[in-house]
């Protein structure tokens, strides 16, 4: 049975050198400085170091991306002069509570292991694992470079090879994934048993009409419940307890994958 995903997004940096591992980290250790909202010219005060204030951007736009942060700009009148203020604000997301709050501890370790549970959560790697590997858990970079094309045409090869790295480093120092020479090997070959899935993306206009509860056995319960046009989506059963909230469609397509991926397991045990 193909397990595929319908629509998610892979955001590759434009400039390994501007946006890797470690200036991510380096800009989330300078955010636990700021406070839950915070602007580009505090983090400068706060020492994050940058020759062009356009670099800290792309970091920051990339934290966007992965559900870190949320972004949002007011207008300040000062004067005669109306200002369009920029200002990021951290997500209410647990793992980003957990984060900061082990950061200010002073346990890093601790803080990137939350990173990654951040990371395990995200499109991004529920995407590659079930598109990327799908039964195939040890793929090359080359592999991944005609992947990441696939999905975002049109750019040069040093773009796909050098984003492809990015991001593999990425999930590597959260233990998802493993590489050695040119191979790239997935460390979880399971169903993200025992882990709670909240997927953050800008809600839909139109919510999906994938309400009706599904049947996928006996042994599982599923519920669907509708809040304010968000779908929570709660799957118990044998070694699953995972939960969704869906605010738009291309989330839907992360959850038929991993529903797909139950039901593939359930055929084997008939």
């Amino acid at each position: 049975m193909e397990n595929k995903i319908s629509s998610y997004r892979i955001k590759l940096p434009s400039n390994s050198g501007v946006l890797n591992t470690k200036t991510l980290w380096d800009t989330i250790k300078t955010i636990n400085s700021t406070g839950s909202t915070f602007t580009i010219k505090q983090l400068i005060q706060c020492g994050l170091y940058t020759k062009i204030d356009d670099y800290i951007s792309r970091n920051l736009a990339y934290l966007k991306y992965l559900g870190f942060l949320k972004e949002e700009r007011t207008k300040v009148v000062n004067g005669k002069k109306t200002e369009n203020i920029q200002k990021f604000i951290l997500s209410d997301d647990k793992n980003v509570k957990d984060i900061m709050y082990d950061l200010k501890a002073n346990r890093e370790e601790g803080a990137k292991i939350k990173f990654g549970d951040l990371l395990k959560n995200h499109e991004l790697y529920l995407g590659l694992k079930t598109e990327f590997f799908n039964s195939n858990n040890i793929k090359t970079y080359i592999d991944l470079e005609h992947f990441v094309k696939e999905k975002n045409p049109g750019k040069t090869p040093m773009y796909y090879q050098n984003g492809g790295k990015f991001i593999i480093s990425l999930l590597e120092q959260a233990k998802l994934v493993k590489s050695s020479g040119n191979n790239i090997e997935l460390v979880d070959t399971t169903i993200n048993k025992d882990t709670k899935k909240t997927i953050n993306s800008e809600s839909s206009e139109n919510t999906p009409a994938d309400g009706e509860k599904i049947d996928i056995s006996d042994s599982q319960t599923q519920k669907i419940n509708v809040t304010d046009g968000t779908y929570t989506i709660t799957i118990n059963g044998p070694n699953t307890s995972s939960k969704w909230v869906v605010k738009s469609k291309k989330q839907l397509g992360i959850v038929r994958a991993i529903i797909n991926l139950i039901e593939s397991e359930l055929d084997e045990e008939l």
